[in-house]
């Protein structure tokens, strides 16, 4: 795991300039942000459950959802 996450360092501390100037995410940027995002959905449908938040924060879960399949689409399109 601690090799997984050197590399990953590695990888996302790669200026923009040595990538050629593009603004295109690595593909561990953006595995990184579509598990973040499942993440935080995750909690707060958690947190909702539990009631320690009000139901309507559901609708940052949802949204969180929605951008997670945006960013794991375009991902997986440029193959």
């Amino acid at each position: 795991m601690n090799s997984l996450r050197a590399a990953l360092e590695r990888e996302l501390a790669t200026r923009v300039e040595e990538r050629g100037g593009t603004a295109e995410l690595l593909s561990s940027e953006a595995l990184t942000i579509v598990f973040l995002l499942d993440e935080f959905s995750a909690r707060i449908r958690l947190q909702v459950r539990e009631g320690d938040l009000d139901g309507e924060a559901e609708a940052l879960a949802e949204l969180s959802d929605k951008m997670s399949a945006i960013v794991n689409a375009a991902m997986w399109s440029g193959r």
